[in-house]
């Protein structure tokens, strides 16, 4: 969805899959991209933020790409 530009849909399977899954690093990530195409920075920032923190917790190999995603989008908030 959230490829297709179904940004808002993509939200809310997001959503519930973070209800479903709350111990998911990626889950958290997936969250943050929706967020982040929606504009919705501070949200964004909260997810990707998450995802780092359960990734670091879990020894999770995707901790990398999701420090990145963070670390992106504090360079783009800080900006706004």
């Amino acid at each position: 969805m959230l490829g297709a530009g179904e940004i808002k849909a993509a939200i809310s399977v997001f959503k519930k899959n973070v209800e479903r899954h709350p111990g998911s690093a990626n889950v958290y990530d997936s969250f943050g991209d929706a967020y982040d195409a929606a504009n919705e920075l501070q949200l964004a920032l909260e997810s990707y933020q998450k995802a780092t923190e359960i990734a670091r917790k879990n020894s999770n190999r995707n901790l990398k790409v999701y420090e990145e995603n963070y670390q992106r989008l504090q360079i783009k908030f800080s900006k706004k």
